[in-house]
């Protein structure tokens, strides 16, 4: 039989077990249940780098076993799992405090940040365009560069691409799928009326 890894955390499901080190340290899958189904966070630890959420309804080899659900040892993704649990709730969080160092955009391109920066500040409740993005980021002409970058969006819900829609009001892509998306905005907008 096996021992199991002493470096490996038990109240976390590590997704890799390679070499650690300063340029390859452990990361860490915590599931978060919420009513729309099962959320994730992909995160390393020491230092806090977060690396992903998955959204509710997103392929099931994202997502790790439900004996996973222990609460987690890191305050930052303790934080991250709270906001992400109201927001399914419909509790209204408001917009999250994103530490952009926390976040860690290794794939994304300086304009891909840029972008990323932008929908952030996208008030809870509110939509936008992906030509209004693009033209808020001097790219006017570029809506499909942002519509391309949000389906790469490795944090949604933080960095709410679900407020971007096209300029002819139908809701374009989603990771989430559409109906995540519907559902998602509806949300919002009721906790705003």
């Amino acid at each position: 039989m096996k021992k199991p890894d002493p470096q490996i955390k038990q109240d976390h499901s590590p997704v890799s077990k390679q070499a650690f080190g300063p340029e390859n340290p452990l990361q860490y899958k915590k599931s978060i249940p919420t009513p729309f189904g099962n959320a994730a966070l992909i995160y390393q630890a020491r230092p806090f780098r977060l690396i992903q959420t998955v959204l509710p309804g997103s392929p099931d080899d994202l997502h790790p076993n439900p004996s996973d659900l222990l609460e987690t040892a890191d305050p930052i993704a303790l934080k991250l799992i709270i906001f992400i649990q109201k927001y399914f709730k419909g509790l209204s969080p408001g917009d999250p405090t994103i530490f952009w160092d926390w976040l860690d955009f290794g794939k994304q391109t300086r304009l891909q940040v840029q972008v990323l920066k932008a929908v952030a500040t996208i008030p809870y409740g509110e939509i936008r365009t992906y030509k209004s993005i693009a033209e808020s980021i001097g790219r006017p002409g570029g809506a499909r560069f942002i519509g391309n970058t949000m389906a790469q969006n490795p944090f949604p819900i933080l960095i709410p691409c679900h407020r971007v829609i096209r300029s002819n009001g139908t809701m374009g892509g989603f990771g989430g799928g559409i109906d995540l998306k519907i559902r998602m905005l509806d949300m919002e907008k009721m906790q705003r009326t």
